[in-house]
């Protein structure tokens, strides 16, 4: 067994190929994210350096108020800059704005010198500090947040729709409350956080990470599938296991080095553009971890950020390897895992964070390999009326997932070589003893629907399908909806009492003629004026606007009439089912393929 790994390790990085791809990939990173951070914003980043290490010489009390000065400083330097501005102009306008700025900042009158920037440019200094400015007053009311957070919970559970003890609500606030009654003897230490969730939350690191995890798992397997070898290496002893067990094991320790490299390479070069941060300090000392409950320093989230990123790289490699084991060519597992990722984006952008199916908001490929948005994020699911925390569910997912990969790739490893003939469960079905041309009509169905994958295409049409069905709003014009409000009182066969309505309505309408051409005569004679005229028709021609729904249910009547067979149905589902334009379009791609 340790003879195979260390071969697998070595055909995998020895492979020039690999190595070429993944050096590429690495460079790309450290290019885009140099680029994003030295190429692209009003603030330089050497800003940030400059005022974390000054910072780091103060003691945590003096922090803030040393923000709020430098701020303030920073903004009368601004008003005074935009005074002077403003003597040059020579205006009534120009005075009276000097006045209002003049008693709003009394300081401006005073001389002294501008502050020190660390930007060097009086409007690149403004932004540098609102943004820095924002991050410590989030962390400066932490004490505050959560003696909040205390009195919400007390509020909530005296009403009483709250107040029932076996019921979810009263234990999530239960829950939530000693939660972050917990984080009361956390000690906070501000740090600027711009650089740190730059290098961990990049998303275009995390699709390289895993562009290259699906790389390496391809890579793994596809030597030995393309060269067919697998069925020589399937008929030695224990030849599937060890097979299995050698790959997983490279995967495995290959997901510890990638991530690593990648990440890695972000903290180093955040750490040289922003400053080091201190890494003992607690995480509640970042401002977008406010929320979080997790008791830990910096330097713990990185060790778990990397630990949950690994997990989430070996589940990737193993979907990826049993796509592979699963079809022939390459094409179709990156097809696949692609549509997996699709499919994980909706759910992502459709699925309310607060809704019924919350959970698969949070819960599903995308979230699990950003990582970090789920540790600064509290929420508790209904878990059969108990409070469960997110991290358990992200870690009990993971594992689950783990599990349930490891189990498909062991039964794919050690199935039966395949044959190109019917499943032998099926075989053994009485109705399949059919004669010889019934047999191969069934064969060729099999190989059309298993053999070629088409039932892969028909799933992704039907996902199409049902994705457009509850996201296409259909415009329901006025004479439908009547048409509908008639066939629902109407609909299946025909009986006396529906007779005896149409009768009914038709003379209604026959009723409301009359009116109308008595009300025409009255005008002609002059009994009433166009005024009094129009007034009175009014009503009777919105009614008459019903009509033509009407009219349009008696030749429907009539056509049920000649067979008695014949029922009413509402038409307007099966039309757009068939013959609508956008449908159509879906149906033809699906006949494409």
């Amino acid at each position: 067994m340790r003879s195979l790994l260390v071969m697998e390790l070595y055909k995998l990085w020895r492979n020039k190929r690999f190595l070429l791809l993944l050096g590429i990939l690495l460079l790309c990173n450290i290019g885009y994210l140099s680029y994003e951070t030295w190429g692209q914003g009003e603030v330089p980043v050497q800003a940030y350096r400059k005022l974390s290490a000054q910072l780091h010489t103060m003691d945590p009390t003096q922090r803030y108020t040393f923000i709020q000065k430098h701020q303030t400083q920073v903004e009368l330097a601004e008003v005074k800059a935009l005074l002077v501005q403003l003597r040059k102009q020579h205006t009534p306008v120009a005075e009276i704005r000097i006045e209002a700025l003049q008693e709003q900042y009394p300081d401006s009158r005073k001389g002294g010198d501008n502050p020190f920037l660390y930007t060097g440019a009086l409007e690149a200094e403004t932004a540098f500090m609102e943004s820095v400015k924002t991050q410590a007053d989030i962390v400066k009311e932490y004490p505050a947040f959560l003696n909040e957070i205390q009195q919400k919970a007390a509020t909530i559970s005296s009403i009483s729709i709250f107040s029932e003890q076996d019921g979810f609500s009263s234990r999530n606030i239960q829950k939530s409350s000693a939660d972050y009654a917990a984080m009361k003897s956390v000690q906070i230490d501000f740090q600027l956080e711009d650089g740190l969730l730059r290098a961990v939350s990049s998303p275009v690191t995390a699709m390289l990470v895993l562009l290259s995890i699906l790389l390496y798992s391809t890579m793994v397997l596809m030597q030995e599938k393309e060269q067919k070898l697998l069925p020589m290496v399937y008929g030695t002893v224990r030849g599937a296991s060890s097979f299995l067990h050698a790959k997983t094991a490279a995967i495995i320790l290959s997901s510890l080095v990638i991530p690593v490299l990648f990440y890695g390479g972000n903290l180093l070069l955040m750490g040289i553009a922003y400053g080091p941060v201190k890494g003992a300090a607690s995480i509640q000392s970042l401002a977008s971890f406010q929320q979080s409950v997790l008791p830990c320093s910096i330097w713990e989230l990185l060790l778990l950020f990397l630990l949950l990123k690994i997990c989430i790289c070996v589940i990737a490699a193993q979907a990826m390897q049993a796509f592979c084991l699963l079809f022939q060519h390459k094409i179709t597992c990156y097809v696949c895992i692609l549509g997996c990722v699709i499919l994980a984006m909706l759910m992502h952008n459709f699925i309310s964070p607060v809704g019924t199916f919350r959970v698969l908001h949070y819960i599903n490929p995308v979230q699990l390999f950003q990582v970090i948005p789920l540790l600064q994020t509290y929420v508790n699911f209904n878990f059969f009326q108990h409070p469960v925390s997110l991290l358990p569910v992200y870690l009990g997912t993971l594992l689950l997932l783990l599990i349930a990969l490891s189990a498909v790739l062991h039964i794919l490893v050690n199935r039966p070589l395949r044959v190109r003939s019917l499943p032998q469960p099926l075989q053994k079905l009485q109705f399949l003893h059919l004669p010889v041309s019934r047999k191969l009509w069934l064969q060729e169905c099999y190989k059309f629907f298993w053999v070629q994958k088409i039932w892969i295409i028909c799933l992704v049409f039907a996902g199409l399908q049902l994705y457009s069905y509850s996201h296409t709003q259909q415009y329901t014009s006025t004479h439908e909806r009547l048409w509908i409000s008639y066939l629902q009182k109407l609909q299946g066969p025909l009986t006396a009492d529906k007779e005896a309505f149409l009768q009914k309505e038709k003379k209604y309408y026959e009723g409301l003629h009359e009116q109308e051409a008595q009300l025409l005569q009255r005008l002609h004679e002059k009994d009433i004026s166009m005024e009094q005229y129009r007034r009175l028709m009014e009503p009777i021609s919105n009614v008459l606007q019903k009509e033509e729904a009407f009219q349009e249910v008696l030749q429907e009547y009539a056509y049920i009439k000649q067979d008695p067979s014949r029922q009413f149905v509402i038409p307007f589902g099966y039309r757009r089912q068939f013959f609508h334009r956008m449908y159509g379009y879906c149906r033809s791609l699906f006949y494409c393929f």
